[in-house]
């Protein structure tokens, strides 16, 4: 009885809550994610960091063992105003940010010490992974134009 219960609320919740075109929009949406995280993990393999993107744009780096951490909010990026910029600071690394106007902030946090960045998206990649860089911008572009999506 506890199942059949639990089925039906869900068959219910789905059928309420969930148009043909919202399940496709997210299905787009997820994919798109997918995509991005498996380009990032194929650069990253074996290595203490995770990336991590919801639904709503927010994503997230963290290495554990270096202490690095960038966060951001991609949902209110216009595709025309993106831009990628290549900087060396960061622990030595390639840090590619996206420019844009009026972009929300940015926080890097680099061992211990916060920075935070007004007028940049930004993503984590080295130089030599141009191919990679180029594709998750395409990438990026694509979730924002599904994230954007007026219902």
């Amino acid at each position: 009885m506890k199942t059949f219960s639990l089925a039906f609320l869900l068959s219910l919740f789905w059928n309420v809550n969930l148009s043909a075109q919202t399940d496709s929009q997210l299905l787009k949406i997820l994919t798109v994610i997918q995509d991005i995280e498996n380009e990032y993990l194929k650069g990253n393999a074996g290595s203490t960091s995770w990336f991590n993107i919801t639904t709503t744009g927010f994503i997230t780096e963290k290495d554990t063992i270096d202490d690095f951490e960038i966060s951001f909010n991609l949902s209110d990026i216009q595709e025309n105003e993106i831009t990628a910029v290549s900087t060396d600071e960061l622990l030595g690394h390639a840090l590619t940010f996206y420019c844009r106007k009026a972009a929300n902030c940015i926080k890097v946090v680099s061992n211990g010490k916060t920075r935070y960045y007004s007028s940049f998206e930004a993503y984590y990649t080295l130089f030599e992974q141009q191919g990679q860089l180029d594709q998750t911008i395409s990438d990026f572009k694509q979730l924002n134009s599904l994230l954007t999506i007026k219902k």
